[in-house]
């Protein structure tokens, strides 16, 4: 399985780096407002598998706080249940050792 999941990983490094080599032009990028070009627009020039690399690592951490946020609710409700779950089970402990004392206490009225 190690074997497997390595060869994966170097078949996508490998899909990568040729990604990476074939992508290499310099495209404009312009970061601003379309209503207003002339004021506060800039503009920066990066080579295409740059662009498309960090659109696909923002949108993979966007993504993974949207779903840490969307998990949060879950995540108290089962908190909440394992501290309700304990302590359950303690007063389950409890009344199990009264119950038992109690059969002793009644034993020893019968003797």
């Amino acid at each position: 399985m190690r074997i497997f999941r390595g060869s994966i990983y170097l078949l996508f490094l490998v899909i990568l780096i040729i990604f990476c080599l074939d992508n290499r032009e310099l495209v404009d990028l312009k970061l601003g407002l379309n209503a207003f070009p002339d004021k506060g627009t800039i503009l920066i020039q990066l080579p295409v598998f740059l662009v498309v690399l960090s659109a696909i690592a923002i949108g993979f951490i966007l993504g993974s706080l949207s779903e840490f946020f969307r998990g949060y609710k879950f995540r108290i409700d089962h908190r909440k249940s394992i501290k309700d779950l304990s302590k359950i089970s303690s007063e389950l402990k409890e009344m199990k050792s009264q119950k038992k004392s109690q059969k002793e206490e009644l034993l020893s009225l019968i003797k």
